[in-house]
């Protein structure tokens, strides 16, 4: 394979298939292609642990290959956190989806029960909460994101946003607020 095709692939899967290069918030375009991913799925199932286990999956595999590429990224771009390069917010949102759904299990099982409850309206919110507290950057995600420049560190500051993420969605769906 030639070389231009390489960093052409490792470019498109990098920057979520470009969407990473927006000029105006190109980690909430990049997250977009996971939230989308995400949506499809819910349309086939509405069990809940398949649902937990098809993020679960999806998460280990956009972790994986973001570890992949991440020493490539920060050559490629000459940037110890490359903007493009967006699947560490995937990542962020999808551990935001799989908390929520962890919390729903063990603190109110019987919620699909519940006249509020819409998947649509959670990966919307998801979605909305993890981009605003991932920009944020709520300690420790701004001390990890400033002192950790390595594959780990560029994942996990959006791990700890996504967390956040989980516990206000879950907050604001438990009192009824969405």
């Amino acid at each position: 394979m030639k070389e231009k095709t390489k960093i052409f692939i490792k470019n498109s899967i990098g920057s979520s298939f470009g969407l990473g290069f927006a000029p105006i918030l190109p980690g909430s375009f990049g997250t977009l292609p996971g939230v989308l991913l995400h949506y499809l799925f819910t349309l086939y199932t509405t069990d809940l642990i398949m649902q937990l286990i098809f993020l679960i999956v999806y998460f280990l595999i956009i972790s994986i290959i973001h570890y992949k590429l991440t020493a490539w990224a920060v050559i490629y771009y000459n940037d110890n956190d490359p903007s493009q390069f967006v699947l560490d917010e995937i990542v962020g949102y999808l551990y935001t989806q799989i908390q929520f759904i962890i919390l729903l299990i063990i603190f109110n099982p019987a919620f699909f029960h519940t006249a509020n409850y819409s998947t649509n309206k959670m990966i919307i919110w998801g979605f909305i909460l993890f981009r605003i507290l991932d920009m944020i950057k709520v300690p420790p995600a701004w001390q990890v994101d400033k002192k950790m420049h390595n594959a780990t560190g560029i994942i996990l500051d959006d791990i700890i946003s996504g967390a956040y993420a989980s516990f206000v969605l879950y907050g604001l769906f438990y009192y009824v607020f969405i």
